[in-house]
């Protein structure tokens, strides 16, 4: 029993303490605030104010664009004729004996339903019809350079047939039926014209294309097959809004640097769709 009551006084003796203690504790005041710790922050507004707002948007076309309707003009109230007066009552016609035999109706012709376009049903996601379009353009018009031995870049055939309009489509359509036709003589002569209005592109975008691809190669996206480099490269400068934006890259390098690396990684990821879609057309 001593020993009992001596552990149950020590005990209490240490419960007591650890209550004085915590009636006597007062906690520290905390430190003063910084001004970092304000939503406002003036003295790092003048070194991270945005200049100009970001760019959005895909470099490539993913569909055609959206047609804008006209609002409908609200419909005009009628005029509320007024009500003809009630006409006599005539007797009743006497009930003439049914007819056993109907008439005949012609059935309604019958509407052809068109079903939709495979094609439609199996592009991969992003890949706009009419790009495509142009893709297998310019598949066709590499396959031509390469029977007539013309050295050409995969760039300045995108500018070919994405810039040069619908007379480059007409002359690439007729060097092909040329060669359908085993047509030697307009087969060359379809092809060198190609090959002119090629050289002209060359001239004009060749320089603007080598200080590009060199900037490109050193930013940090992944590692990729040539051929979709240069298709990626290729939709970048046959687009207006790609040119424009890649202008902005080259004169700041540094500062465009991760803008660049992720729209770059946006268009090879559209090319590769694309470069599926056109084994599905071929």
């Amino acid at each position: 029993m001593k020993e009992a009551a001596s552990k149950v006084t020590a005990i209490t003796a240490i419960v007591e303490a650890y209550q004085r203690t915590l009636r006597e504790y007062k906690p520290a005041p905390p430190p003063p605030s910084s001004p970092l710790d304000k939503e406002s922050r003036p003295q790092l507004q003048p070194r991270f104010q945005m200049r100009e707002a970001p760019q959005t948007g895909s470099l490539i076309p993913t569909g055609p664009p959206a047609e804008t309707s006209a609002p409908k003009p609200a419909p005009v109230a009628a005029p509320v004729a007024a009500a003809p007066a009630p006409a006599p009552a005539k007797p009743a016609p006497k009930p003439e004996p049914a007819v056993a035999v109907e008439q005949a109706r012609p059935a309604p012709p019958a509407v052809a339903v068109i079903p939709p376009s495979p094609v439609s049903l199996i592009l991969p996601r992003g890949v706009n019809p009419e790009v495509l379009e142009d893709v297998r353009r310019v598949d066709h018009c590499r396959k031509i350079f390469e029977e007539t031995h013309q050295e050409i870049e995969v760039w300045e055939v995108f500018c070919l047939v994405m810039l040069d309009g619908e007379g480059t489509r007409a002359l690439l359509e007729q060097t092909l039926s040329f060669k359908e036709k085993a047509d030697a003589r307009g087969f060359m002569d379809g092809a060198l014209a190609l090959f002119d209005r090629l050289v002209k592109l060359r001239a004009q975008h060749g320089k603007f294309v080598r200080d590009l691809r060199g900037y490109l190669a050193q930013l940090p996206v992944g590692s990729f097959g040539k051929e979709t480099m240069e298709m990626a490269l290729g939709f970048i400068v046959a687009s207006g809004r790609g040119r424009d934006r890649a202008q902005l890259w080259l004169q700041e390098p540094n500062r465009y640097k991760q803008e660049a690396a992720g729209r770059l990684e946006d268009v090879i990821s559209r090319t590769m769709n694309y470069q599926t879609a056109l084994r599905m057309v071929q």
